[in-house]
């Protein structure tokens, strides 16, 4: 039965998915500097104009192609709503949907992992090194964006139905043993 409450919360984890790539995973902000000011973003789905400030008093905008390939992001991500979808039509074998959501489930935690202890700190590395800012912890402020709250929305989402397919599967075996 395709209408369990499952599989509103697959369809609400790939929702999640999909607004990490429509909004930033984190925005940036450098104080005023010798070098400039410069504020921006990174998107796990380039944006031309997700760098911008003032450096030594000309406008900056920068590509994000420049700065790092956030690839192994896209591929973790893509990888687990493909999979979180496939689960939702695997649902007569509930035993096999339970696995196929623990890998996405294992995979958004990746690329949870992923976006907070890599992709952040390689981008903000990366713009401050040609700005030659003196103490890069200091003076990049970071704000994790709704790209990276949406997947640990997703992770709570995907074991929500994972619990929920659990549940189905004890109800069916206490069944079976009235039967």
């Amino acid at each position: 039965m395709i209408q369990r409450i499952q599989t509103l919360y697959m369809m609400l984890a790939v929702a999640a998915m999909a607004a990490c790539l429509m909004f930033p995973i984190a925005t940036f902000d450098v104080p005023e500097t010798a070098a400039g000011t410069m504020s921006g973003e990174l998107r796990l789905l380039p944006h031309e104009a997700a760098i911008q400030g003032v450096v030594a008093g000309m406008p900056m905008v920068l590509s994000q192609k420049n700065f790092i390939n956030l690839w192994p992001l896209l591929a973790v991500l893509a990888i687990a709503a493909v999979t979180t979808v496939v689960s939702i039509f695997v649902y007569k074998n509930r035993v096999r949907q339970m696995r196929l959501v623990m890998l996405p489930f294992l995979m958004t935690l990746v690329y949870v992992f992923l976006v907070f202890f890599w992709a952040v700190d390689a981008f903000v590395g990366s713009v401050t090194k040609p700005l030659a800012l003196p103490d890069t912890a200091t003076a990049v402020q970071v704000t994790y964006g709704i790209g990276t709250w949406a997947s640990v929305v997703a992770l709570l989402f995907l074991f929500l139905a994972n619990r929920a397919i659990k549940k189905d599967e004890a109800r069916v075996r206490a069944a079976d043993r009235l039967r």
